[in-house]
This record gives structure tokens, C-alpha cells and sequence, in this order.
């Protein structure tokens, strides 16, 4: 998760130097501002919304865990085995 994080991060705050690279590797304009009402692409990091995107990924992970616990736990572990 933390590495996740890390990466979104780093690439959040590349953005424009990734569209350049990008550009200039295929040899296009992806933000032709012909086609497009902007140029480039800016980029605002916001803690409280990263922490709250991170906190409701972790609770989600969570509460998926819930329900095959659940069941698993009601089984017996010799009938479970026994097909095995």
C-alpha cells in the first residue's frame, strides 16, 4: 500500500514531465490546444484528499476480508479436509 502510494504520488507530481517525455518519444502533441481548452496538464497534491483516498482503499480491503472469514470459520475443519 505504501509503495502504491509512493508511486501515485511521484507520478502525480511528474505529470508535465511525463507528457513531455511521452511527446517527444512518439513524436505527437497530446494536448493540442487545436483539439483541447488546455495546454498542459496541472497538478495540486492534496493531503486530506490523498489520506482520505488511502484511509477508504484500506477500509474497503478490510471489510472484504469480513465475509470469507465468516465463512470459513463456520466450517469445520474436517469437512473441509476431507475433500482435499
Amino acid at each position: 500500500a505504501g509503495l502504491g502510494l509512493a508511486l501515485g504520488l511521484f507520478v502525480a507530481g511528474q505529470v508535465e514531465a511525463l507528457v513531455r517525455v511521452t511527446e517527444s518519444w512518439f513524436g505527437i502533441d497530446l494536448l493540442s490546444a487545436e483539439v483541447y481548452l488546455i495546454s498542459d496538464l496541472p497538478t495540486q497534491i492534496r493531503i486530506k484528499e490523498v489520506a482520505g483516498i488511502c484511509l477508504a482503499a484500506f477500509i474497503l480491503a478490510v471489510l472484504a476480508t469480513i465475509y470469507p472469514a465468516i465463512t470459513a470459520a463456520r466450517q469445520r475443519p474436517s469437512e473441509v479436509l476431507r475433500y482435499e
